[in-house]
């Protein structure tokens, strides 16, 4: 039997729900078959084999890595309001969650007892929208303090930084930071911003999802049955965690705690604005001052939580027209 149809077999025998059991061990058994093979699937990945490309994809997620690529979110408030926002910032109320300096130092310094230099490759500093926060100077010169090789990306929308003062293109020339933006339909100068930003000696990029593109959105729901702990039909966790794009991808800090995605620590919105009961228990994040070893880390960042049986991941959808966000249930969860 040729490594393919082994590969495929093994797919629709349920192995995903054995990933969280397995966790590393899985992988090696799996990919330790014959190193032709092997060979022979990984070169088949980068052809038009969907099936085969999202087990590879659910293989990276479940696997322990070596790197990571942290974020922030330094505020919760954002000043675009996009239908959908998977981190609910239409719905902030009072200005949301705001992260303070000493907070972000604390967890700053703690990574840097954890890591060494080269296992964190990026730290992005995000929201809300992270031009709204007071402070956010502050920010990339903490993470130089005690990360000097590592990626330092600031996610704008760039509705402000053609506002931002000469402090701010300061600290992002001196501390080598990438201002990442989205392009979105809206009334902005764009080519102002990228020519502001070359005059300043920043590098100014957008973000993978858009390139020179506009953007457009991504509808991500939650299942409102799964809050029922005794709904028959709750989505499976491991299954969920497996083909999930932002899982063991969008890690997020804040407050000492590690999530696997960006859901977790915002959910909290969801549920207050609408009135639902999302829980979010002690299993869906790691303490970093608590965790032994960054081994402990990198396995619960590969495992499934609590949390993802809240998610409806086999329904996300693509390509739909950005628009302003009307508050609705719907664009979160049905």
């Amino acid at each position: 039997m040729n490594f393919l149809r082994w590969l495929r077999q093994k797919w629709h025998n349920d192995i995903l729900y054995r990933i969280k059991q397995h966790n590393d061990d899985v992988v090696t058994k799996m990919m330790d078959k014959q190193e032709k093979d092997k060979n022979e699937i990984l070169g088949a990945l980068s052809w038009n084999n969907l099936e085969v490309i999202r087990f590879r994809d659910g293989l990276i997620r479940t696997t322990p890595r070596k790197t990571i690529k942290l974020c922030f979110d330094i505020v919760e408030e954002c000043n675009l309001n996009c239908v959908g926002c998977l981190v609910y910032s239409p719905l902030v109320c009072d200005n949301g969650y705001v992260m303070t300096i000493a907070s972000f130092e604390k967890d700053i310094k703690r990574l840097s007892e954890i890591f060494d230099e080269d296992e964190i490759d990026v730290i992005t500093i995000s929201g809300g929208e992270p031009l709204l926060h007071k402070e956010v100077e502050k920010f990339p010169q903490i993470i130089r303090k005690y990360f000097r090789k590592v990626n330092i990306r600031i996610v704008t929308n760039g509705l402000l930084l053609l506002n931002q003062p000469d402090s701010f293109w300061a600290c992002c020339r001196e501390n080598k930071v990438v201002l990442e933006q989205t392009k979105y339909p809206i009334n902005l100068d764009f080519e102002e911003i990228a020519k502001l930003a070359e005059e300043k000696n920043v590098k100014h990029i957008y973000m993978d999802d858009t390139g020179e593109n506009t953007k457009t959105m991504q509808i991500f729901p939650m299942d409102l049955e799964s809050i029922s702990e005794k709904s028959i039909n709750a989505q499976n966790e491991r299954l969920n965690f497996f083909n999930c794009w932002e899982a063991n991808q969008c890690i997020r800090v804040q407050e000492g705690q590690m999530y696997t995605c960006s859901r977790i620590p915002h959910v909290k919105l969801l549920n207050k604005y609408f009135g639902l009961n999302y829980a979010v228990t002690k299993d869906d994040s790691i303490d970093i001052y608590e965790a032994d070893s960054k081994k402990e880390i990198y396995n619960f960042l590969a495992t499934a939580t609590h949390f993802c049986k809240y998610c409806k991941v086999a329904a996300i959808s693509e390509g739909h027209e950005w628009s302003v966000s009307k508050r609705k249930l719907d664009e979160w969860a049905n």
